[in-house]
């Protein structure tokens, strides 16, 4: 029997909970498919400002208006699956 994915909104709402930033990659690497488009049905909101370019630290495409105002209060941004999926343990 093969585990299901983590739902993509249940990891971004612990992300925005805890006002921490992850990158495309690593949640791509948690829940499967490609940085790229892994955001790719969610809105630009605030919420959702919290999943990251590796590159920027920023959002892809998100107007000031559409990024959370504590975007930059923790300085970390998780950047592997595997931190990620350590970090949510830990948040549980």
């Amino acid at each position: 029997m093969t585990t299901p994915p983590p739902d993509i909104d249940a990891i971004i709402e612990h992300l925005a909970r805890h006002r921490q930033r992850a990158t495309y990659g690593a949640l791509a690497g948690l829940v499967g498919g490609v940085a790229r488009s892994v955001m790719g049905r969610h809105p630009r909101t605030p919420r959702n400002s919290w999943v990251v370019s590796a590159a920027t630290g920023e959002p892809t495409g998100y107007a000031d208006h559409e990024k959370d105002p504590a975007l930059r209060t923790n300085p970390r941004v998780i950047a592997t699956a595997d931190d990620l999926r350590r970090w949510l343990r830990g948040k549980g």
